[in-house]
């Protein structure tokens, strides 16, 4: 197991690695776009599976969670609560999700009469929540009456900031909701709602496939496997409408 941490060539240097110690096979979550090593190491005879945040490719069996559905799922549910001033935080464009999440938002919101605005976090860390609903407070008039946060991290920094403002309440003046469902929004000072990947699942089928691939050779088919995310409804948007002051 090893973590590029998205640092250049440190996913190529582990990939080279994994071949040197002979491994039967290797799931991998892609960094960027990028997949000349990838192919490079399938070719040599080591299997490949790509792992999430990436479409399906030639070449490779793919599992993937359906993203866009994902940020549809968002921002329907806030706009089914009446929120019309909504604000989307997203991350760096290199986050192949971000992008997939942002298209599937837009598509919630056409046609229906909202505002759909659109923030890019510097990184997607609480810290970087926080700064942003920092900035939102300090910047933004009128103030948007729902969130919608491309991960949990970032989701639970804006919370911080905004119940530290006593004006604000969550979800009275502005709903919030997240993407990835960790264990810390079921359990955060205004539990947060969030879209829940399957996680699990995704594991296991990674794994099914790269077993597959391994035990049928140069007969192998490759195939690509989406699956659906789930919205997971808490008290940050609890089903109310927009209050003001």
């Amino acid at each position: 197991m090893a973590n590029s941490h998205l640092r250049d060539g440190k996913e190529e240097y582990y990939l080279s690695q994994f071949e040197q110690q002979r491994v039967r096979g290797v799931l991998v979550t892609p960094s960027g776009a990028d997949l000349d090593q990838h192919r490079a190491t399938a070719h040599r005879g080591t299997p490949v599976v790509l792992v999430d945040s990436v479409d399906p490719e030639e070449g490779f069996c793919t599992i993937v969670v359906d993203d866009h559905y994902g940020g549809y799922l968002a921002v329907d549910h806030l706009i089914g609560l009446g929120r019309t001033r909504i604000l989307v935080v997203g991350g760096p464009p290199h986050f192949r999700q971000v992008g997939r999440r942002h298209a599937g938002a837009l598509a919630a919101a056409e046609g229906r009469g909202v505002e759909l605005a659109y923030l890019e976090a510097p990184d997607m860390t609480i810290l970087a929540g926080r700064a942003i609903g920092e900035q939102i407070l300090r910047t933004m008039s009128p103030i948007p009456d729902a969130i919608f946060a491309m991960n949990d991290l970032l989701a639970t920094g804006l919370l911080q900031a905004l119940v530290m403002n006593r004006g604000v309440r969550v979800p009275e003046n502005i709903a919030l909701i997240g993407y990835d469902d960790i264990d810390f929004c079921a359990n955060a000072i205004v539990p947060i709602s969030s879209v829940r990947q399957p996680s699990a699942e995704l594991g296991r089928r990674a794994v099914e496939l790269l077993e597959a691939e391994i035990d049928d050779g140069r007969t192998h088919e490759h195939v690509s496997v989406v699956l659906k995310p789930v919205l997971v409804v808490r008290q940050s948007t609890a089903g109310t409408a927009a209050t003001q002051g």
